[in-house]
């Protein structure tokens, strides 16, 4: 099983298991800190606003797509690693449907990530809770961005480990056991598909540096770019596109095209 994704909430402990589940397989282990390494690599984003998901507040700006694009293209650069463990933000999101992997939850009952929250921060209970309230908030505004409204974080895994039942031992031997024992290990496609989903998500944040929309499809290399022409012509506007995309990593080849379908009636065509 090449790649490993654990979703949590924050201080459930799941960054101490990723490490250790691991280190049992022999796997590298990524956290938020190499997604942020990836976004400053990739020169995607300014050093103020490298690797962070975006605020609450972006969520309903009108920069909240790019910085979506942002994010997603740092965590497929650090996915194309392989044989790793990840634990962060929307893993199980962003490689739902993906081959060869395996989407773990791990959970906590809230008194035990309250403590976790006071012994690592140094934060009164009053501050841990109210903390730990408004990351749980935010993480799910966040997942409605990606995915829409209702959509079920739990059933979006493979297997749900509580905390409340196991130790955090037991919790690190059921995921060790799962993924050594879990279908068929088909590497190639899980890399291509990787390499395809980096292709998108860096194409359209690129281009949504210049054009109000974008939208980004790729397959075995092959890119599929639609582009709003509403405030230049369309000529123009595939030009700049096409000068956007170059010299794009795992690119064999660029369509692009280009959509009057933001345009209002107002605007001269």
């Amino acid at each position: 099983m090449p790649i490993v994704t654990i979703a949590r909430n924050p201080y459930s402990r799941a960054g101490e298991i990723a490490r250790r589940v691991a280190r049992q397989l022999g796997y590298e282990c990524v956290g938020p800190q190499m997604v942020a390494q990836a976004c400053m690599e990739l020169s995607l984003q300014n050093k103020a606003e490298a690797g962070r998901a975006p605020r609450l507040l972006e969520l309903f700006s009108q920069e909240r797509e790019r910085s979506a694009a942002l994010y997603r293209a740092a965590f497929y650069e650090c996915m194309k690693l392989g044989d790793l463990v990840y634990y962060g933000l929307a893993g199980h999101v962003f490689l739902a449907g993906a081959p060869s992997v395996l989407h773990v939850r791990v959970s906590a009952p809230a008194e035990d990530r309250i403590f976790e929250a006071m012994r690592r921060e140094g934060w009164s209970r009053r501050e841990a809770q109210s903390r730990i309230q408004q990351g749980d908030e935010w993480r799910r505004a966040w997942t409605e961005q990606l995915r829409g409204k209702g959509f079920n974080e739990s059933e979006s895994c493979d297997i749900h480990v509580n905390l409340a039942h196991l130790s955090a031992e037991a919790a690190v031997e059921v995921i060790v056991s799962s993924a050594r024992i879990s279908g068929k290990d088909d590497g190639a496609s899980l890399q291509q598909y990787v390499r395809d989903m980096a292709l998108e998500a860096q194409a359209e944040a690129r281009l949504l540096s210049v054009f109000p929309n974008a939208m980004a499809t790729a397959s075995n290399g092959e890119l599929c770019v639609m582009v709003d022409a509403s405030t230049v012509r369309d000529e123009l506007a595939a030009r700049r596109a096409r000068q956007e995309l170059e010299e794009l990593p795992d690119m064999n080849q660029a369509s692009v095209g280009v959509t009057d379908h933001w345009r209002t009636p107002f605007e001269n065509a």
